[in-house]
């Protein structure tokens, strides 16, 4: 997954959780494309009326489009690239503060991994 340039991305919908408040706040987040590269970016996560929204300002070609948030450690980000997807990024909480995981679309595969910013 070759790193796209900067620009604004649109805030996304996502599903509500019963766990939403511990997992808000603004993430480095970084997605690794096996034998591609890797992609940083940062990622908001925010509770807009009981549903959790992300973002992804300055993310260009990627943007993460929906969250689920699944008992207290489980957390499955869906992604998109170049309008492409969905890309599911399945993964799980460590701590408070970081989360991340594995992804695999599209003949391509790599992890991510996503820690909250102080």
């Amino acid at each position: 997954m070759p790193a796209p340039a900067p620009a604004a991305a649109p805030a996304a919908a996502a599903s509500s959780a019963p766990a939403a408040g511990s997992i808000e706040g603004t993430y480095q987040t970084t997605i690794v494309a096996d034998g591609q590269g890797e992609f940083s970016f940062s990622l908001v996560i925010a509770n807009q009326g009981g549903a959790l929204k992300t973002s992804v300002p300055e993310g260009g070609d990627l943007n993460i489009v929906e969250i689920e948030v699944k008992d207290p450690d489980v957390v499955n980000l869906t992604a998109t690239y170049q309008g492409q997807g969905p890309i599911p990024l399945t993964g799980k909480r460590v701590g408070a503060d970081e989360m991340g995981g594995k992804w695999e679309a599209g003949g391509f595969s790599g992890t991510w991994k996503a820690v909250r910013k102080k």
